[in-house]
């Protein structure tokens, strides 16, 4: 299961690379913490199959 600490770290690694973009939209970054989480979730699934 994806846990609190995986979530928070990808919340700050998004922060700092929308602040390090300036051109970046917060669209553009709630997509980018989406597909991440979804890979983070395929991930968990693939371990759980092996």
């Amino acid at each position: 299961m994806i846990n609190r600490e995986l979530i928070r770290l990808k919340v700050v690694q998004l922060i700092y690379s929308y602040y390090q973009n300036e051109g970046k939209t917060i669209d553009v970054a709630e997509k980018e913490l989406d597909f991440s989480m979804n890979k983070a979730y395929e991930l968990y699934h693939y371990l759980l199959s092996l």
